[in-house]
C-alpha cells in the first residue's frame, strides 16, 4: 500500500482545511499539509500523537494554528504533534495519574497479613513482598517484572491484603488487555477461601452479598469502560454495567 492509498478522504479534506486557514505558503504549507495528514491517519489508527523534527516544529508553530500548551488546533509538545483534543485528554489523564501516585492509605495490621502471605526467606529481599507492601498503602502501584516472576500471583495477594486491611467493603475488578489474564487470575481464586470470594456479576453490577468481591468477568480492560457516545473517544467509567468505586487491578 503506498503512503496515498493509505489516507482517506476524511484525512485529505481535514488536512487541506487546515492548510487552507495556515497562515503558511509554498514549500512550508504544503509540508505542513503532509504532517497533518500523517497526524489525521495515524489519530484515525489509535496513536494520539505523531513525532516531529525540529524543522517541522518551526513550520507547525509558525501556521498560527498550534501551540505548545494554549487552546490552539493543535498542539506542538517537544517532539509530538497533537490534535488539541488528544493532548488535552493525555495530559489530563497524567494530572490524575500523578494525583494518584501521591495519594496512600493506612493499612492496619499490615505487617502481621504481610507476614502470613509471603513467609520470610531467610536474609534475601523479598521483592514480591516489598511489591504488595507498597501497593496496599498506595492509590496506584505499577508492579514490573519479566515472564514467570510471580506478578499475578503478586497481584492476587495484594487482592487478598486489601480486602483483610480495608475497614470498608470493597468491590475489586481485575482486568487485562486481553482476557487470558483475567482467566488466569480467575482460574487460580478458591471460592472456598476466606482471604477471598468470587461471585458472578448480576446484570445490574457487582452482587450487594458478599461485600468482599472480585471480579474477573472483564474479557479486557477496554471492558471496563464504554464510550459516552457512538464514534467518540471519550469513555466512561463503570462500561457494561460495572460499578468501579473499589479498586481495580490491569494485569498486563
Amino acid at each position: 500500500m503506498t503512503d496515498e492509498q493509505a489516507f482517506t478522504d476524511l484525512d485529505r479534506g481535514f488536512a487541506r482545511f487546515l492548510a487552507e486557514r495556515s497562515r503558511l505558503s509554498g514549500a512550508n504549507k504544503n509540508r505542513f499539509e503532509a504532517l497533518l495528514l500523517q497526524l489525521s491517519a495515524q489519530q484515525s489508527a489509535g496513536h494520539s500523537c505523531i513525532a516531529i523534527g525540529a524543522e517541522d516544529r518551526e513550520i507547525v508553530l509558525a501556521s498560527g494554528l498550534a501551540s505548545a500548551d494554549r487552546a490552539t488546533p493543535l498542539i506542538a509538545e517537544a517532539e509530538r504533534l497533537y490534535l488539541q483534543r488528544y493532548w488535552h485528554y493525555e495530559e489530563r489523564l497524567a494530572r490524575q495519574l500523578g494525583a494518584l501516585a501521591r495519594q496512600q492509605f493506612d493499612a492496619g495490621h499490615l505487617e502481621a497479613c504481610l507476614d502470613r502471605y509471603f513467609p520470610s526467606q531467610g536474609d534475601e529481599i523479598d521483592w514480591q513482598k516489598t511489591a504488595a507492601q507498597a501497593a496496599v498503602g498506595r492509590a496506584l502501584s505499577i508492579i514490573t517484572g519479566g515472564p514467570g516472576t510471580g506478578k499475578t500471583t503478586t497481584v492476587l495477594k495484594i487482592l487478598a491484603l486489601l480486602l483483610e486491611t480495608s475497614r470498608q467493603s470493597l468491590h475489586i475488578a481485575l482486568a487485562a488487555p486481553t482476557g487470558k489474564a483475567p482467566c488466569a487470575c480467575k482460574s487460580r481464586l478458591s471460592p472456598t477461601s476466606p482471604a477471598w470470594i468470587a461471585r458472578p456479576r448480576s446484570k445490574t453490577g457487582f452482587r450487594s452479598k458478599p461485600t468482599r468481591c472480585i471480579d474477573c468477568s472483564a474479557p479486557s480492560s477496554h471492558a471496563l469502560f464504554s464510550p459516552r457516545r457512538r464514534q467518540s473517544a471519550a469513555l466512561r467509567r463503570g462500561g457494561g454495567g460495572r460499578n468501579l468505586d473499589g479498586r481495580s487491578g490491569v494485569d498486563e
